[in-house]
């Protein structure tokens, strides 16, 4: 699986974005998540379930490795066993905007501790957790590489200030 985190930074400060599942899976806040496709990289699984989810398909910048955690769904579940999740930020510009897909019924832009709140899922939290520590990093920051959309088979790395 994969989980990319979505934030933007606005004059109030940073904002991470949370979809609202439909009442029939769950009906829970989450980042965008979702699985990887048989023989798709893991990288590619996460930009492609960001635009599924939400229309995002350009973005200031990208990062892969923020966290990686493992759980284990219960045998009633659709994907029983052990499941390893990877998970990825991206940055957008404040005007981003944001399609939904039938998977989630609502969106929103929330604080770091309302975020919190909100996710259910302990993993979720953590990996937020992880990266707005990190977005707190000055080092992390000076290391943070983009990837700009050029065109839809070509991914141009450059460096973000």
């Amino acid at each position: 699986k994969v989980q990319v985190i979505v934030w933007k930074k606005e004059t109030d400060g940073r904002k991470f974005l949370l979809l609202e599942r439909v009442v029939a899976t769950g009906g829970y806040w989450q980042p965008v998540t979702g699985g990887v496709e048989k023989d798709e990289e893991i990288e590619a699984a996460a930009r492609r379930e960001l635009q599924e989810e939400t229309g995002i398909v350009v973005w200031m910048s990208w990062r892969s490795g923020v966290h990686e955690f493992s759980f284990e769904n219960p045998p009633s579940h659709r994907r029983p066993g052990l499941v390893r999740e990877s998970v990825f930020a991206v940055r957008v510009a404040p005007e981003t905007p944001v399609v939904l897909s039938s998977e989630h019924t609502a969106f929103a832009w929330y604080s770091l501790a309302d975020a919190l709140a909100l996710i259910q899922f302990e993993n979720q939290r953590t990996a937020l957790q992880k990266l707005a520590n990190a977005l707190g990093s000055q080092q992390y920051n000076m290391d943070f590489l983009s990837v700009s959309r050029k065109s839809t088979r070509e991914w141009r790395p450059h460096q973000w200030n």
